[in-house]
């Protein structure tokens, strides 16, 4: 049998590639293994086929290339186009709350106003409250009148109650909100009413003045005495009012007023209006009667009070003692003068204690209850006179009742 060679049973065997590298003397040598050379190979057709492509698409140039070209732009527009939009809504965001900041300085600029005016008008009329309740005035604004109206008390009132400051910080875009549409409506509406009350407390004020001035001047009528006229004294050309011009009208109005009523109240305070003796019992009237002596009709200048002797005896007036002493039917008799040829008489005294030139007012003690000269006992004989002619004390002391009514 013939002898088969391995060559020939398994075939040719594979030998692994060897590359070497002689430099010299020296001699390199690598064993390239098959595994190592097929990604190499491979490696190296990819980059032909890549070429290859990119060769095809240069050559072929239009379609392909501006198709790329494109869709690339229109991305690239895309995204610019939305960047812009937002550069705008934020600058439009921006210029709203600086806007919306603008909008509520000036709100709070005006309320700071308008505080500072409300400020200035009460220390105007501080002075004119003082007179008022000088006069005895109660202005009915004081006690709400319900012509007023109210605010409403809300929640947001409760907030006026806490400090807080009108400075909101430029980057704190809640405080600035929670300023402009809860607060300063709040504090609008207090300072609106605050002004209000002003103008209401005056307008009450003025009226009432007038009210008490008109009674008491129709008091003065009813006993003869003239009353001091308003000032009306005015002129000039005709020019349109600003609210404070108003304002100060108001107070000027409220000024004369007041004015008209002090005078009112300066003359009363001379004028015997006061009841000589408090309590005690009138047994006499004024006018025709009949004689105690003579039992005869006879002509009473005075009226008489029933009052134990001793009884303190003050003036109904300030004045001056112009007599003091024994006078006939009067006995111990004290005369004073009021003024505006006013005076009174006090007679049938037990006692004198001035003299004449005193000054005396409601709370000197001139003398006491006595029953001297033409009497039939103790009593007190009173009498007013204007211009050295008696009138009827009681209408004047009924007339210093009504008065202290007012």
């Amino acid at each position: 049998m013939a002898k088969v060679s391995r060559q020939e049973m398994f075939g040719q065997r594979s030998l692994p590639h060897t590359i070497v590298i002689a430099r010299g003397e020296k001699v390199r040598h690598w064993t390239v293994r098959p595994w190592v050379a097929l990604s190499l190979g491979t490696t190296a057709l990819a980059t032909l086929v890549g070429a290859a492509g990119v060769g095809s698409i240069l050559l072929m140039g239009g379609p392909v290339l501006e198709a790329v070209q494109t869709r690339d732009a229109h991305t690239a527009s895309a995204y610019e186009e939305r960047i812009a939009e937002l550069r705008r809504q934020l600058d439009r965001l921006t210029t709203r709350q600086a806007v919306d900041r603008t909008a509520v300085a000036e709100r709070v600029d005006a309320l700071l106003k308008q505080q500072a005016e409300i400020t200035a008008r009460f220390e105007r009329l501080g002075p004119l409250l003082q007179q008022a309740r000088d006069a005895g005035l109660v202005p009915s604004a004081m006690h709400r009148d319900e012509a007023v109206p109210q605010p409403e008390r809300s929640t947001k009132l409760q907030d006026l109650s806490q400090p807080f400051s009108l400075n909101v910080s430029r980057d704190d875009p809640t405080a600035m909100t929670h300023l402009s549409d809860e607060l300063l409506p709040t504090i609008r509406q207090s300072v609106d009413y605050f002004a209000e009350q002003q103008e209401t407390q005056i307008a009450s004020l003025t009226r009432e003045a007038d009210t008490k001035a008109d009674r008491i001047s129709d008091l003065l009528g009813s006993i003869g005495v003239d009353a001091p006229e308003p000032s009306e004294a005015s002129g000039g050309p005709f020019v349109g009012s600003s609210v404070e011009d108003t304002f100060s009208q108001s107070l000027e109005e409220l000024q004369q007023s007041l004015d008209l009523l002090d005078r009112l109240r300066r003359r009363t305070d001379r004028l015997p209006l006061a009841d000589p003796l408090p309590g005690a019992r009138m047994t006499s009237g004024f006018g025709s009667r009949t004689d105690p002596f003579l039992r005869e009709p006879a002509y009473h200048t005075g009226i008489d009070f029933a009052a134990q002797t001793g009884t303190a005896i003050r003036p109904t007036a300030p004045g001056r003692v112009v007599s003091a002493g024994y006078a006939g039917g009067y006995g111990l008799m004290v005369e004073v003068d009021h003024g505006d040829g006013l005076s009174t008489r006090y007679g049938h005294m037990s006692r004198i204690a001035v003299a004449v030139g005193d000054q005396v007012t409601t709370t000197s003690t001139i003398g006491a209850v006595g029953s001297t000269g033409r009497s039939t006992g103790a009593h007190l004989h009173y009498e007013v006179r204007s211009h050295e002619e008696p009138v009827n004390p009681d209408r004047w002391i009924k007339a210093g009742r009504r008065l202290a009514a007012l």
